[in-house]
């Protein structure tokens, strides 16, 4: 397989405050996913809650995208993406932290 033509799998993991999450959970599934699927980059979303408890004060949440490798810069670097997560940070700026994790898919 190309190295350029490999799929991505873009992991974002979310820490939310039990005070914000009905808001924020209906926040990404209104806004910010439909933002990302707006993109036409990806080619998969999964929205998910993390089952493990890591934190008292709230929940995980995971939110997975597959799209190509080559797509990359062009999804990072969206301007709307960009504009909607920064509306994020802002509406949930004490409620919410979270991190990106990127994986290049291993076929099996």
């Amino acid at each position: 397989m190309k190295r350029n033509s490999a799929t991505l799998l873009i992991n974002e993991t979310f820490v939310v405050g039990y005070k914000a999450e009905k808001e924020w959970c209906t926040w990404v599934e209104n806004i910010y996913s439909k933002a990302i699927k707006e993109t036409g980059i990806v080619n998969n979303i999964l929205f998910s809650k993390v089952l493990a408890k890591h934190n008292p004060d709230g929940n995980s949440y995971a939110l997975q995208l597959k799209i190509l490798e080559k797509d990359f810069g062009s999804y990072k670097n969206d301007v709307e993406l960009i504009k909607v997560r920064s509306e994020m940070n802002q509406k949930f700026q004490n409620s919410v932290a979270s991190f990106v994790t990127i994986l290049r898919v291993i076929p099996v």
